[in-house]
C-alpha cells in the first residue's frame, strides 16, 4: 500500500489532534501516538505508548548516531509500528514493533538534528545534558511515566550518547529518573572505533580493516603489507597505504554498513558509461545516494521518510515546525569525544546497570572485533566473572519447532551481555527485524536470549 494511505491517511484522514496527541487511528493501529517539543520548545519528540500495557509497561527511549542523525530513522526503518519500504514510498504495519510490549520515546539530537532546533557549538556533554532536559520536561507533561523502569538503547554515534546521558542520570537524576539498563547495538565506544567524516579517507581502526581482509575484500598481500606498514596506525606510510586499499574497496562498491548488502555507489559504469547504460545507472545513483546534501553515508536506503516529512501538512499534524527535515545533518556544529565512551562503563557496573552490547556481525562501520576488544578489556579490569558461557542464542524459523541461530551470546556478572546478531548490519533492527525484536523483548524482560 502507498504510504499516503496508511501514513498520511493516519496522519491526516483519521486524526483528531488534543495536545500534540493524534488519536482516532485506523482500525489497524488505534494506540496513541504523540509528537511536539520539549526543554523550552527547543527538542522535537514522538512518543508512542506500548501496544499491550501502557499503564504499566517500561519506557525505553531510543537515540539515532551520527553525530548528527535523527532518531525518526530507527522510528520509520528500524523499531517503531509504521515502516517504509527501503526506497519506497510503499509502508507496512511493523509485527517486529518495539512498542509492542514497551513504551517507545524517540528524541531528535543533539540540537539541530531533524525538527529540534538549531544550535551552536556543542559537544557530546552538551547533547547529553539536552538529552536529560528533554526527559525531565517529557515526565512532566506526561507525570505517569515518571517512575517507571526506563531504559536507554540506539545505535552507532548512540554508543556515545547514551553512556552520557546514563552517567549523566546516575549523577543529577537517579531519584528522578528510574534508570535500570542501557541496549547499545554496534557503538562507537573506544575512541578508534569512530572517527570524524574529514578524517576519511582512512580507516576508522584496525578493526575496520581486518574486517574487510576478513570477508575477502582484501587480499593476502593487502594484510602483509599492512602487517609491515601498519605498526604504527598514523604513521606517513601507513596511512598512504590505507588510502590504496580503501579505494579498492570502494570500486567494489560495498556497503560499509553491511558487507553483504548491496550498494552502487562509486559504480564504475555512471563514472565511465554512455547512453542508456549511463542513464541507467545515474536513475540507481539518485535512488540509492543522498538527497541533496541531506546525508553523507555512502549508501542510503531511505525514500519515503524524507517526503512524508517535509510535507508541510504532516508537519502540523505532527507538531512540528514548517523547516527541511533530514535523516542526518550536514552542518551541525559537533565536536565528538576523541576518548570515547569506555570510561564510563565500570561505574555503570558499580551502580548495577543491566548492559547489553549487540553487534550486527557483517557491519564494517563499527566492526564486532572492535566491540569485543573493549568488552573483554573492561572484564579483566574489573575482574568480571563469566555467569553465561559463549554459546549460540536461537530463534523460532518460519516454521513449527524449526529454531535458527540468531547469534552468539557471552554474560559477565549476570549483568553485562554481549550479544551478536547473525547476518545483521550496522542497523540490526533494519536488517534483522525479528532477530532485533526478540533481543530487545529478552533485554526489558530479564529473560535469557
Amino acid at each position: 500500500m502507498n504510504y499516503f494511505l496508511i501514513l498520511v491517511c493516519v496522519l491526516l484522514c483519521y486524526s483528531e489532534i488534543i495536545n500534540e496527541k493524534i488519536s482516532q487511528l485506523p482500525s489497524d493501529y488505534n494506540h496513541k501516538w504523540y509528537g511536539g517539543y520539549l526543554n523550552d520548545n527547543q527538542i522535537y519528540y514522538q512518543f508512542l505508548v506500548s501496544q499491550s500495557d501502557p499503564d504499566s509497561d517500561p519506557l525505553f527511549m531510543w537515540m539515532q548516531g551520527g553525530p548528527g542523525c535523527s532518531s525518526l530513522f530507527g522510528s520509520f526503518y528500524e523499531i517503531g509500528p509504521f515502516q517504509f519500504k527501503p526506497l519506497s514510498n510503499e509502508s507496512f504495519i511493523n509485527p517486529y514493533a518495539w512498542n509492542k510490549k514497551a513504551n517507545l520515546l524517540f528524541l531528535e539530537l543533539p540540537k539541530g538534528v531533524g525538527f529540534s532546533n538549531p544550535s551552536k557549538y556543542q559537544n557530546d556533554a552538551s547533547a547529553a545534558q539536552d538529552a536529560l532536559d528533554a526527559l525531565l520536561d517529557f515526565f512532566v507533561q506526561f507525570p505517569n511515566y515518571e517512575n517507571r523502569p526506563f531504559y536507554i538503547g540506539g545505535e552507532s554515534y548512540a554508543g556515545m550518547y547514551i553512556p552520557y546521558l546514563a552517567s549523566l542520570i546516575i549523577n543529577q537524576s537517579k531519584n528522578t529518573i528510574n534508570l535500570k539498563g542501557i541496549l547499545v547495538g554496534n557503538g562507537c565506544t573506544l575512541g578508534s572505533e569512530c572517527t570524524d567524516l574529514k578524517q576519511l579517507p582512512l580507516f576508522t581502526s584496525k578493526y575496520q580493516f581486518n574486517i574487510y581482509f576478513q570477508r575477502g575484500f582484501l587480499s593476502l598481500e593487502d594484510k602483509q603489507k599492512y602487517d609491515q606498514l601498519c605498526l604504527d596506525f598514523t604513521s606517513p606510510r601507513c596511512i598512504e597505504l590505507q588510502k590504496q586499499l580503501l579505494a579498492k574497496i570502494q570500486y567494489s562498491r560495498v556497503d560499509i554498513n553491511n558487507l553483504l548488502g548491496e550498494c552502487y555507489h562509486n559504480d564504475p559504469d555512471v563514472q565511465q558509461g554512455n547512453g542508456q547504460n549511463k542513464r541507467n545507472h545515474l536513475n540507481k545513483r539518485k535512488r540509492f545516494l543522498h538527497f541533496k546534501g541531506i546525508t553523507e553515508l555512502p549508501c542510503n536506503y531511505e525514500y519515503g521518510n524524507y517526503f512524508m516529512l517535509n510535507n508541510k501538512t504532516v508537519q502540523d499534524i505532527i507538531h512540528a515546525k514548517h523547516m527541511k527535515w533530514g535523516s542526518c545533518s550536514s552542518s551541525l556544529d559537533f565536536k565528538e569525544d576523541e576518548q570515547g565512551s569506555y570510561r564510563f562503563y565500570s561505574q555503570f557496573l558499580h551502580y548495577g546497570l543491566k548492559i547489553w552490547i549487540y553487534s550486527g556481525d557483517v557491519d564494517s562501520n563499527v566492526p564486532i572485533t572492535g566491540t569485543l576488544d573493549w568488552i573483554q578489556m573492561l572484564v579483566k579490569e574489573q575482574n568480571l566473572q563469566e555467569t553465561d558461557p559463549w554459546r549460540a542464542w536461537f530463534m523460532e524459523g518460519k516454521k513449527p519447532k524449526q529454531r535458527q541461530v540468531g547469534g552468539l551470546t557471552w554474560e559477565f556478572n549476570k549483568q553485562l551481555r554481549f550479544i551478536s546478531v547473525r547476518g545483521a548490519g550496522h542497523e540490526v533492527p533494519f536488517w534483522k527485524p525479528q532477530a532485533g525484536y526478540v533481543l530487545f523483548d529478552n533485554f526489558i524482560y530479564n529473560n535469557t536470549i
